[in-house]
């Protein structure tokens, strides 16, 4: 009996350790992995700035919308989940999915220098815009 109980004690401690050796292994080779970009993400929206046009998440990243989107993304209701997902649009190649409408957006990285910029034009062109109605002069197209 007490040889049984030695050789049962002997394999647990055996396939125990081949275990923990297998997960350091798994662990120490594993940092050398190449790691694999997430093909989606769950954040939420933290703002949403001039009009729809531009996200910023709950992770700080910015995003530009796609001009079609616009609309969609000013309606969007502060904070909502979203799932960010990878699309193979060239010029979009990101999804925002709100999980609480399931409305889909394209969008793409952005910054706040983009962000900066594309306020400033807006103002200029606020202003040419002014300045035309009051001189009557025909808007260029």
């Amino acid at each position: 009996m007490t040889k049984i109980l030695s050789i049962f004690f002997f394999l647990i401690f055996s396939l125990s350790f081949t275990e923990e050796v297998k997960q350091n292994e798994v662990a120490f080779f594993g940092s050398y992995k190449k790691e694999a970009k997430p093909k989606k993400k769950l954040v939420t929206i933290s703002m949403v700035i001039e009009s729809g046009n531009f996200i910023e998440l709950s992770d700080n990243s910015l995003w530009q919308v796609a001009d079609d989107d616009t609309n969609t993304a000013e309606g969007w209701i502060l904070p909502s989940d979203i799932l960010l997902k990878e699309a193979k649009d060239k010029n979009y190649p990101y999804t925002l999915t709100n999980t609480a409408t399931g409305q889909t957006i394209k969008v793409k990285k952005s910054s706040k220098e983009e962000v900066d910029i594309f306020k400033a034009a807006q103002e200029a062109k606020g202003k040419e815009d002014l300045i035309r109605e009051t001189k009557k002069i025909p808007k260029r197209k």
